[in-house]
């Protein structure tokens, strides 16, 4: 009966300590954590494999992939060339091959967000956004959930981000993106870090994009990723011809050539 005792008083004193942790963490400082460990990424390469699938849809693709914080390019080689240039204010889809290129406007198209890097953080540093933090889960497994609202509706294109953090990895686990009318519109959940440079990233990233006609989805994986090395900017030059190649709206795609 006492080893009894002993084993019920050993659990509950267990407990005590788990949860004295989950609610003495300092949220404040791990995000601040979090967003210094991002901030360092300063240049990614790596190879990068995707599977796409939708209701109608498909597809396998293979290539590498370069970023340089304002910039973010990927050339696929397989099953076909492909070349997705995200600019500052931009994006373009060029088919070699097809002789086509898709040119988007992030100023003005709201859904290009769903081409940003997976690293991007500069949100949680701007003025106009309220934060909503606080530590959820329980006392094996626990996350910091930011709720990211804008703080003048009228000028938003979304009504909220959620953003979950891992405490002691310092990184981002999940994100989810929410429209004016208060509907989901995406998330994105990485997974498999692997410690690069003393900095945690993300080998695999699955991003779900809800819509009308069903949902989108995609599942990436990097291998040989290197960070911080010099990058030509000239991998950044898609080298689109002037002449024979025909540019079409990326999001109006029914609106024929620009």
């Amino acid at each position: 009966m006492r080893n009894s005792r002993s084993g019920v008083v050993s659990v509950l004193l267990l407990f005590f300590f788990l949860s004295l942790n989950l609610y003495s963490f300092d949220i404040d400082k791990g995000v601040k954590q979090t967003v210094k460990n991002y901030t360092s990424i300063k240049t990614i390469q790596s190879d990068i494999s995707e599977h796409f699938y939708s209701k109608t849809k498909s597809g396998n693709y293979s290539g590498i992939y370069y970023s340089i914080g304002d910039s973010t390019v990927i050339y696929f080689a397989k099953p076909f060339n492909q070349s997705i240039l995200i600019a500052k204010d931009s994006v373009y889809w060029y088919f070699p091959d097809d002789k086509k290129v898709y040119v988007g406007s992030k100023l003005s198209k709201s859904e290009i967000k769903s081409f940003q890097r997976e690293n991007n953080l500069t949100f949680l540093s701007k003025l106009e956004y309220n934060y909503d933090k606080k530590l959820v889960g329980n006392i094996f497994s626990k996350k910091i959930k930011i709720t990211i609202t804008p703080k003048t509706k009228r000028k938003a294109r979304f009504s909220g981000i959620i953003v979950y953090l891992h405490p002691k990895l310092n990184v981002i686990t999940d994100v989810e993106y929410y429209d004016l009318g208060g509907n989901e519109t995406m998330e994105q959940h990485f997974r498999h870090f692997k410690n690069i440079n003393g900095t945690n990233l993300a080998s695999s990233v699955s991003t779900i994009v809800f819509t009308p006609m069903g949902n989108i989805e995609t599942d990436i994986n990097y291998k040989n990723t290197v960070i911080n090395e010099k990058i030509d900017r000239n991998k950044f030059d898609l080298k689109i011809p002037a002449k024979g190649i025909k540019r079409i709206s990326l999001f109006n795609p029914k609106g024929g050539s620009k």
